[in-house]
């Protein structure tokens, strides 16, 4: 089965020429603190693309994370943010919406951590933050190799800690922009447009591009090691979806209060194995497994983290005729394959 794709244009400046072969155009509106919000231009060239038969998949430049004046807890800030917002749903949204594809709240690197303002009361928080995920500083030497009396001596910066930081990075980020979008109507569809490029290793790509930290948002990936995402972009182009038609495997992510770094460690295997054979695929959460399965051959799973509603779900997608291919000790379901046997079998 295929889905229309939408390929959309990022254009330089406004009232460019769009190149044949494009259905939409991003259009860019500036909603920092310093914005005038006086989106008349653009509003302008909106309404000549929407003549011309083109839908619009707007951006608002909030300037987030790196652009910020202010730490990202400055409370004004974060309401001027939000007046810009409402300022769009008033404005362009109201106007334009039959047209509009969403809004972009957010474009720039996957890994939070790049560039990011390290303010004391970050530091406090991010070494609290490793205190709640370690309990004690033992188990943060033996995971790091960093040897210290207390939390409190941790230096962000310390080069063993890079996935923990872009990972602690990624939370502030995801509360950040999931409080944003309380400023949005449900019906208005949210996206943030994530470069994963220079994020080598899959299993850190699930963590910080994983769908149920970011619940209101589509995420639109450049550099996806880990399958299609539902918008990819490179260059001057995003493609939404990514394929026209439904990959017919799937990886299945843990829930969030269940997932451990060790478990995308292991889960990587099976991802790597896939690019590396070639294989269409996709991610999916266990929390939504049942609403997006659909045309799905083939699950990959991690039993070890797999909660028993999550072994529920799977019952019922075998029983839809899909089977699962487990990496670790077997579930027990029907025609379960072990990670072994698949390689066997795809060898």
């Amino acid at each position: 089965m295929e889905n229309q794709q939408i390929k959309i244009y990022k254009p330089m400046v406004l009232f460019s020429e769009i190149p044949t072969g494009y259905q939409a155009v991003l259009i860019s509106l500036d909603g920092t603190v310093k914005g005038n919000l006086d989106w008349k231009k653009e509003k302008e060239w909106a309404s000549q693309c929407i003549e011309n038969g083109f839908s619009i998949l707007w951006e608002i430049k909030l300037g987030l994370f790196s652009a910020l004046l202010k730490p990202i807890s400055h409370k004004t800030q974060f309401l001027s943010l939000g007046l810009s917002l409402e300022h769009f749903l008033q404005g362009p949204w109201t106007e334009f919406h039959a047209h509009s594809l969403g809004l972009c709240l957010y474009q720039g690197n996957a890994d939070f951590s790049q560039n990011f303002p390290w303010e004391a009361e970050h530091i406090a928080h991010f070494q609290n933050w490793l205190q709640d995920l370690y309990g004690d500083v033992e188990k943060l030497e033996q995971d790091t190799g960093i040897a210290v009396h207390s939390f409190v001596e941790v230096d962000p910066l310390h080069g063993t800690l890079n996935s923990l930081r872009a990972l602690f990075c990624r939370d502030l980020a995801a509360d950040y922009v999931d409080l944003l979008a309380g400023h949005m109507s449900q019906v208005l569809p949210l996206f943030l447009l994530m470069d994963a490029t220079s994020v080598q290793c899959p299993g850190l790509q699930m963590q910080l591009l994983l769908k149920d930290r970011f619940p209101r948002f589509e995420l639109g990936v450049r550099g996806s090691r880990i399958g299609n995402p539902m918008m990819s972009w490179d260059g001057e182009a995003f493609h939404y979806p990514t394929s026209p038609e439904k990959e017919k495997m799937a990886v299945c992510l843990p829930v969030l209060k269940h997932s451990q770094p060790i478990h995308f460690q292991q889960l990587s295997k099976a991802v790597e194995l896939l690019n590396a054979q070639g294989h269409p695929f996709r991610m999916i959460s266990e929390h939504n497994m049942t609403h997006e399965w659909d045309e799905l051959d083939m699950l990959f799973v991690l039993p070890d983290c797999l909660s028993g509603e999550g072994k529920r779900k799977l019952m019922g997608f075998c029983a839809a005729g899909g089977q699962v291919v487990s990496l670790g000790n077997r579930l027990g379901i029907p025609d379960e394959l072990s990670f072994e046997e698949w390689k066997a079998l795809h060898s």
